[in-house]
């Protein structure tokens, strides 16, 4: 893949905020806090698997496949 090909569009502050709402109406049912595992196991249908000690594995806290299916 040719990374130099990606270009990002830029996205307004109040594009991101009207975006971040729906997200809240859609997943987040107001009760505190929020159960993040539950909105991106659940709702967003990402698999989420602990890998132990993964940071001292490969230098990272997290990662995320590239079809955004699993989360480890």
């Amino acid at each position: 893949m040719n990374y130099f090909k990606i270009i990002i569009p830029y996205i307004g502050n109040l594009v991101i905020k009207n975006k971040a709402d729906l997200f809240r109406v859609k997943y987040w049912d107001k009760i505190l806090p929020v159960d993040i595992e539950k909105i991106i196991d659940i709702g967003l249908g990402v698999n989420i698997t602990p890998v132990p000690h993964l940071e001292k594995l490969c230098n990272t806290d997290a990662l995320i496949t590239s079809d955004w299916k699993s989360l480890y």
